[in-house]
């Protein structure tokens, strides 16, 4: 097979065929200029169909005590993840999304509101392609120590030999039971995700998701691909995947807003109706004093209500924030924030052109930032009232 040169692997750097729903796509970078930076605004509240997350301890931390609780991770007044099933595994985007992280944050009362989900797709070196909801990858909650005790048994077995897939193996080496999964200190929450395999790589990641309650916004969401041999990743992707439900238009740059309308005037919606990607490096990202931080919100002044019934979020007037994260020392020169839109809400696989018109029109649907893989690549997802708070 024909190795790639320099020009190779800058190409696979400009064309990947990410699209979380629909395929591959071309990445283009298009500078667009849309006024200047909007001033802080006050807090914003949701209200929303909202689920009890649940708290028992007067810890603050939600998470799984029982076999039958939700699978729910997070903290009060604070950001919370969940599996398919979980308390937040109601419409819009409830049982028909499975393979997918859900998103939301919860309320004084420890309720939890959804407001985005986080999908994982791989690009393999080999130019193979998955995605996690096209293929309904199953997520498993299992403890930190899957990771250690893997670490350890790849330094002395390597992965030439069967004691790696045994212990990658699900029937094999089953998760520990619901209510081990989770590690919790007194300022930090984790679990670690093992999901199934994905069918054309043949990969067999794994994700830790943690919590700090110093930063009780965001998740911290570190990436793993143990077995090089099964499909080495060029890129493993997440995704924030639901931006038309917050109907998310701006996106906030190092020195202007890029807005949905402006961006994609002069394309057509492509396969599946998508808009395509554009991409910005790293030198068009925000600074702030903690490293890169990239936003994306609303466009629309005062109240209003989502397109999707008494379930979707309701929006009272104060801007509410996405926002991915790489602190200083995490990221490298090959960044980049990527995002693609639509003007109706994705209809499923069969029929994906067929949702309902998103008021205001095209919006952004994927929003992501995108680097070369490397073992624990990490980076972090959340939400923020008011453009310079988090």
């Amino acid at each position: 097979m024909m190795k790639l040169g320099l020009s190779g692997k800058i190409l696979v750097i400009v064309v990947i065929l990410i699209i979380l729903f629909s395929g591959y796509v071309i990445l283009k970078r298009v500078p667009v200029s849309h006024g200047s930076i909007p001033p802080v605004v006050s807090p914003h509240t949701v209200t929303a169909t909202s689920q009890p997350a649940g708290s028992n301890d007067g810890s603050g931390w939600i998470y799984p005590r029982s076999a039958n609780d939700k699978q729910l991770w997070g903290i009060k007044n604070g950001i919370i993840v969940g599996i398919p099933d979980s308390a937040m595994d109601y419409s819009p985007g409830g049982a028909w999304a499975p393979g997918l992280l859900r998103m939301g944050w919860t309320d004084d009362a420890g309720r939890s509101h959804f407001f985005n989900y986080i999908g994982i797709s791989i690009l393999a070196k080999s130019l193979k392609y998955d995605a996690s909801e096209s293929e309904k990858i199953q997520f498993y909650p299992d403890s930190l120590t899957f990771h250690t005790d893997l670490e350890k048994l790849m330094q002395v077995k390597g992965e030439a030999g069967s004691e790696a897939d045994d212990y990658l193996d699900l029937a094999k080496n089953p998760p520990v039971p619901l209510v081990q999964a989770t590690t919790v200190s007194d300022d930090k929450l984790a679990v670690l995700f093992r999901l199934s395999e994905f069918k054309n790589t043949r990969s067999l990641i794994y994700l830790i998701v943690e919590i700090d309650r110093n930063k009780p916004r965001e998740i911290k969401i570190s990436s793993y691909n143990p077995l090089k041999g099964t499909g080495e990743p060029e890129y493993i992707g997440l995704s924030a995947t639901y931006g038309n439900l917050g109907r998310l238009r701006d996106l906030y740059l190092k020195d202007r807003v890029v807005n949905a309308h402006d961006l994609f005037k002069s394309e057509g919606a492509g396969i599946g109706c998508f808009y395509p990607y554009h991409s910005f490096k790293l030198g068009e990202l925000p600074v702030d004093a903690d490293g890169i931080i990239v936003r994306a919100g609303n466009d629309e002044e005062g109240s209003w209500k989502g397109d999707l019934g008494s379930n979707a979020p309701y929006y009272s007037g104060e801007k509410f924030f996405q926002y991915w994260r790489k602190y200083t020392g995490s990221y490298r020169d090959d960044l980049l924030a990527r995002v693609n839109g639509r003007e109706n809400y994705f209809g499923g696989f069969v029929n994906p052109c067929e949702g309902k018109e998103i008021t205001g029109g095209v919006s952004f649907e994927n929003f992501e930032m995108a680097e070369h893989y490397y073992p624990g690549q990490t980076f972090w997802f959340g939400y923020a009232y008011g453009r310079n708070s988090t």
